[in-house]
């Protein structure tokens, strides 16, 4: 509701503030394709820590609209996930993640400067399975663009209609 509304309201900039441990895969995804249909720039910023969905999430914005503080904790893993009941239906659940963690990284691949399958070969090699990166490497990875806080200036108009 709050991308329709700059929308209408004709905001040149959408700013995201990202200060999330993650969540859910499946609001990740709506909200990528939310981002991917924007009219207008969307600026991420990446404020604390940005871990699983919410790391992803950061790398949405347009490029040269992508912030990360200087103290930002940026983490990326594989989707976790279970399975139980009878091995059939559990491989077809180990398929579907395998596949969603492919798209994910390959959104994260699109988003950054690095050749396809560099994520998932890279967080298949990390010990423990959790990726954290520096906002400078982020920076280096094409992650983001740029390390700092931006300053923005919010104008509001308000409009009453009586009916």
């Amino acid at each position: 509701k709050a991308l329709t509304n700059a929308v209408q309201n004709r905001q040149e900039h959408f700013p995201i503030l990202i200060d999330s441990i993650g969540g859910s895969i499946y609001h990740l995804v709506s909200i990528v394709d939310m981002i991917q249909q924007a009219p207008l720039k969307v600026c991420t910023i990446i404020q604390g820590c940005a871990l699983s969905a919410a790391a992803i999430l950061g790398t949405m914005g347009t490029k040269g609209y992508r912030y990360a503080g200087p103290n930002a904790t940026i983490m990326y893993h594989n989707i976790r996930g279970s399975a139980e009941g009878v091995v059939p239906l559990m491989k077809t659940k180990a398929d579907y993640f395998n596949d969603l963690n492919d798209k994910l990284c390959s959104i994260m691949e699109r988003n950054s400067c690095v050749a396809k399958g560099f994520y998932r070969e890279m967080i298949r090699n990390v010990e423990g399975g959790d990726l954290y990166v520096t906002a400078d490497r982020a920076v280096q990875l094409g992650l983001i663009d740029h390390v700092g806080i931006p300053s923005f200036t919010v104008r509001t108009t308000t409009e009453v209609i009586l009916s």
